[in-house]
């Protein structure tokens, strides 16, 4: 049996959560591990029983080394990724995919050039949850898709890996919520228009706002709304979760993160089903990987899904900013 042999840049809470997922996984072995702070890699390295490297070009020079989930900060992706499409590895590469669209083209183009199987972890994809609402659009049980909500709450803590960065709590979190009511429309966001709340987390060393709502209209004709939060109270049981409603012509489909629970209405009466535990996405995601690389699978979050979203959460931040709407997929 082929068995993939992958490293990991990033040995904070992301790393250790694809670690996690590998160590699961009956084809995958990890073979490395590194980061910029030693101690880190080291921790991951003794838990999983993988090697701590000394430098991330350490790791990229391994011949038994054919893919890197890359779970670094974001404005260390675009040099990470170009190292390792340099080095003729595969790439897994968290989310949001870049800083801003420039280097999101730029890892595109690489990635493309050097014959890089490619793909962006959107995890939201491989909750059981949103996977059966895909399926319940597809099948046109709801009929014909009019409207997505979604909210993101959060703490102010909860956004410390973006303290260091002027990223936009929008693109951090709100790219969850645009991939996803892409994936389910069909469509991409022709135009948004949103409004923020600011200061909290600008006091607190931040470069970002502490809310967006931002409201956005699909070429299909649907409306869209997200909100992300981060004034949720320290300790509350909604902190860190999401939920999304997709409404339709003919019923409705109710996804609450806080529940395991998934509701489906149709005129004919509610049906209720429950989705799998957040650990059980992460072996979903790294499985769909794996797949991809190892047996040509379908690559279920593309360079071009990551970099729409990118592209429609700039927007709305810019739209925050500016107080207008602003065109997107025109």
């Amino acid at each position: 049996m082929k068995t993939l042999r992958v490293g990991i840049i990033g040995s904070g809470n992301m790393g250790r959560r694809h670690a996690r997922a590998y160590a699961y996984h009956a084809r995958a072995e990890l073979v490395a591990c590194c980061d910029i702070v030693p101690c880190a890699a080291q921790s991951l390295a003794e838990e999983f029983d993988c090697t701590a490297e000394t430098t991330f070009d350490a790791m990229l020079a391994r011949d038994d080394i054919e893919a890197i989930s890359i779970c670094t900060i974001e404005p260390a992706h675009l040099d990470a990724v170009l190292k390792t499409a340099a080095a003729g590895k595969h790439i897994l590469l968290e989310k949001p995919m870049a800083m801003n669209m420039d280097e999101a083209l730029e890892m595109k183009h690489a990635v493309e050039d050097g014959g890089i199987k490619f793909m962006v972890a959107h995890l939201f994809r491989f909750d059981q949850r949103c996977a059966e609402t895909k399926q319940v659009i597809a099948s046109g049980k709801i009929g014909e898709v009019v409207s997505v909500d979604c909210r993101f709450h959060g703490t102010p803590h909860q956004q410390d890996r973006i303290k260091n960065s002027d990223l936009s709590i929008f693109v951090f979190r709100g790219c969850h919520g645009i991939d996803l009511m892409r994936w389910y429309t069909g469509s991409e966001v022709v135009r948004v228009y949103a409004e923020s709340l600011d200061g909290q987390l600008r006091r607190g060393g931040y470069q970002s706002e502490d809310a967006v709502f931002c409201l956005m209209r699909f070429a299909s004709g649907a409306v869209g709304s997200i909100e992300v939060n981060s004034h949720v109270p320290a300790g509350h049981p909604t902190a860190g979760q999401s939920s999304m409603t997709v409404i339709g012509t003919k019923g409705m489909v109710e996804q609450d993160l806080n529940t395991p629970w998934l509701t489906v209405s149709d005129g004919n009466g509610i049906v209720h089903s429950q989705g799998n535990q957040k650990d059980l996405w992460f072996r979903e995601e790294i499985d769909a990987f794996v797949h991809h690389v190892l047996d040509d699978g379908p690559n279920i979050a593309t360079s071009s899904d990551g970099i729409a979203a990118l592209k429609i959460s700039l927007a709305a931040a810019k739209s925050a900013r500016t107080n207008q709407p602003v065109d997107v997929f025109t």
